[in-house]
């Protein structure tokens, strides 16, 4: 369990440094927007699937695996935010 917070904590911190590199990037050549949000939620997500294995690991919650259902919507948001938004945008008109 200890290796997998720091892996997420190191991920997390990737994450971050990558929108702290791509800061002054014109928005038209980056994707600076949709990474700020997938960290954001990343970030989210993450601390509470966290607290929920460390400070609630007795409960009904955790012994029958609720707590997983956050990752899996931490993948819907990404899935949402990097692919299902740019093509909903593609079909806007000018």
């Amino acid at each position: 369990m200890t290796g997998g917070i720091i892996e997420n904590t190191l991920l997390n911190a990737a994450f971050i440094f990558t929108v702290f590199i791509l800061r002054k990037i014109d928005d038209k050549f980056s994707m600076n927007w949709e990474l700020q949000r997938i960290t954001f939620a990343k970030c989210v997500l993450d601390t509470i699937w966290i607290a929920s294995l460390l400070f609630f690991t007795e409960t009904w919650f955790v012994v029958f695996g609720f707590f997983q259902y956050f990752e899996v919507l931490l993948c819907l948001c990404i899935l949402w935010i990097s692919v299902i938004e740019p093509i909903r945008d593609t079909y806007k008109v000018n």
